[in-house]
């Protein structure tokens, strides 16, 4: 369980909800790192534009990008 519990979608303001719905689609779910980071909007929003750039620029192809991340995740133990 997290020190932090993240906010869910009905008590964040509109601008959060819409990047909550960006991530559950991409997703499937909310990452509880997108949740705790609402706490702070200006913050979730630089968050979320430096990982968009990353993503764009990024040298390797996406699935094979988030097929390490999906295995860095699981070697750390990491739950989101």
């Amino acid at each position: 369980m997290p020190r932090i519990n993240g906010l869910e979608a009905k008590e964040t303001p509109w601008h959060v909800r819409i990047i909550y719905w960006f991530a559950r689609r991409a997703l499937g779910q909310v990452p509880a790192g997108t949740k705790i980071l609402a706490y702070y909007p200006a913050l979730l929003r630089q968050f979320v534009r430096i990982s968009m750039l990353q993503q764009k620029h990024g040298a390797l192809p996406m699935r094979l990008k988030r097929l390490a991340m999906l295995k860095t995740a699981m070697l750390t133990g990491c739950p989101f």
